[in-house]
């Protein structure tokens, strides 16, 4: 995602230098993190919230916009490509946004009186016109791009990753799939090792954007062929690339989906537990395979860990301390004052995982509490955080920092869903320091990724797990969480109306449920 900005600040700063702001710029409103009421409802720029509620702290012309892609060192991306921050301040990445970045960008070419551009501005502008819905020119740019001389098959291969990323990320059509399918397999058309590679990553932006869809037979279908591309590849390659939990995760949220989709998934973990030990022929040609070997093994497993339990109840929901909630009445043994909350009560639960350092956390939360009013009946948002030992930086004992965590969350934040804290007494440590004890259910799951979102239904059975939280908007119908989470409740209420009223089920309603519990939430009848 970052790439993609620079092209663009490369191409606004190359042909006009910095530009004087004009009365006549489009405005872009930059908005601090805490400054979205969580209680209102209903502003255009920013789901879930009112006009009054956002409360704008500057405003750049769209020529200090872009300028600010170039200079700001806080420059990052977060919240799953809807927000990037500036100075600490979020900003939505809204039409508006794009629009006004084109007028810079449109107004500098047209300061060259004619001159060519840089073959690498074509990608910049690619992108832009994607962003706009302007696919056709997009691809103009890209020809352009692949056709200059000098282009290198490498330089080709970066290029057509790139573009299908960008038309696969969001307001996915099916011309854009049409367009992404053919440009992976021109991918394939390369013939090398780094080929392959590349070849890989477009196959995996192909399966994330049938998965938008609720297609999770397509999806699954170019994930295999994805992972089926690691035969091909030299140990270190397919090593790195099995070790990378977020498209295994895909592939195995969206196999799950399918009849016998656990099994499926039990296969592929076996099969990549095999493909990450080098085999004897390799490691005789380049002994240094085993130091590789040494570094991606134990991250492999972790991910493998990870995508084990789907169709698993989740463990233990352990926590010691709880923030709009009633502390649970289940003691726990995993450290004293720790209370484990029951995911079997019938209540369908998105369950968060994160921390307060992490950018990307806290703008799930805020997308969270602004969804709150839309999430179905008998749905609810619980958000997992686990000590770090620190606050803002300074050392501080457990209390203290759960202390200061209520009042982000609560007096700051305004956040109104559950809130569950990890955050036990501290350990020593060998070298004589004090570290905070590690979460079990965190330690379980292996959560590595900030934030990692779960679905678990009425029984305690995890049914989706993704990373980032999406805007619940009208632009957001085909996120898997969303779809995820609507088959989940679909489920629910079909078993409701088959329940008899002496609370026992017939014969095919438990074998329906045998079979619910194998597949993804969101890969029903209904989306294939």
């Amino acid at each position: 995602m970052i790439t993609s900005f620079l092209w663009l600040a490369w191409i606004a700063t190359a042909v006009g230098g910095h530009a004087t702001a004009r009365s006549s710029t489009p405005v872009i409103r930059i908005t601090p993190p805490d400054s979205v009421s969580p209680a209102t409802t209903g502003s255009p720029e920013i789901p879930g919230s009112t006009a009054s509620s956002v409360v704008p702290v500057s405003a750049m012309t769209a020529e200090a916009f872009v300028e600010e892609l170039v200079t700001a060192a806080s420059l990052d991306t977060i919240g799953g490509g809807g927000h990037f921050v500036i100075d600490d301040h979020i900003v939505e990445r809204t039409d508006s946004v794009w629009r006004a970045i084109d007028s810079v960008v449109r107004q500098r070419v047209v300061s060259l009186k004619g001159k060519p551009l840089e073959p690498r501005y074509f990608l910049g502008l690619a992108h832009l016109e994607i962003q706009l819905g302007r696919d056709a020119a997009a691809q103009q740019h890209l020809e352009a791009w692949l056709t200059t001389p000098g282009t290198t098959a490498k330089d080709s291969m970066v290029a057509i990753e790139m573009v299908v990323e960008a038309l696969l990320r969001q307001d996915v059509t099916n011309a854009r799939i049409s367009i992404a399918r053919r440009y992976v397999e021109q991918l394939a058309t390369f013939r090398t090792s780094v080929a392959q590679q590349w070849l890989f990553a477009g196959r995996r932006a192909m399966m994330g954007a049938f998965d938008g869809r609720g297609q999770s037979d397509s999806a699954a279908a170019w994930g295999l062929k994805a992972y089926a591309l690691l035969e091909t590849m030299s140990y270190e390659d397919r090593a790195f690339l099995i070790a990378d939990a977020m498209p295994l995760a895909t592939l195995a949220r969206n196999l799950a989906g399918l009849p016998n989709g656990l099994a499926r998934v039990d296969s592929l973990v076996t099969a990549l537990k095999r493909a990450i030990v080098p085999s004897p022929v390799e490691v005789a040609k380049d002994t240094l395979l085993r130091l590789v070997q040494q570094w991606t093994q134990p991250v492999a497993q972790e991910a493998f860990t990870m995508v084990s339990w789907f169709g698993k109840p989740m463990p233990p929901f352990v926590a010691t301390h709880w923030l709009n909630h009633a502390r649970p009445s289940t003691v726990s043994d995993a450290a004293p004052g720790a209370r484990a909350l029951r995911l079997d009560d019938g209540v369908i639960r998105i369950v968060g995982f994160g921390w307060f350092s992490c950018p990307g956390c806290q703008a799930a939360l805020r997308r969270a509490q602004m969804a709150l009013s839309q999430l179905p009946k008998g749905v609810e948002f619980i958000f997992n955080e686990r000590s770090m030992g620190t606050f803002n930086g300074a050392f501080c004992e457990p209390e203290e920092e759960v202390e200061d965590l209520r009042k982000w969350y609560l007096e700051r934040k305004r956040l109104t869903f559950p809130i569950a804290i990890w955050a036990p007494m501290k350990d020593s440590t060998p070298g004589g320091g004090l570290l905070p004890r590690e979460s079990p259910l965190w330690r379980a799951l292996q959560i590595k990724v900030g934030p990692t979102i779960y679905i678990v239904d009425g029984r305690g059975i995890i049914r989706y797990m993704g990373f980032g939280f999406p805007r619940f908007d009208a632009n957001m119908l085909h996120d898997p969480l969303r779809l995820a989470l609507d088959a989940v409740v679909r489920e629910r209420d079909t078993r409701d109306r088959d329940t008899r009223a002496d609370g026992t089920r017939d014969r095919d309603t438990q074998e329906r449920d045998t079979r619910a519990v194998q597949a993804t939430a969101h890969a029903t009848s209904q989306e294939r």
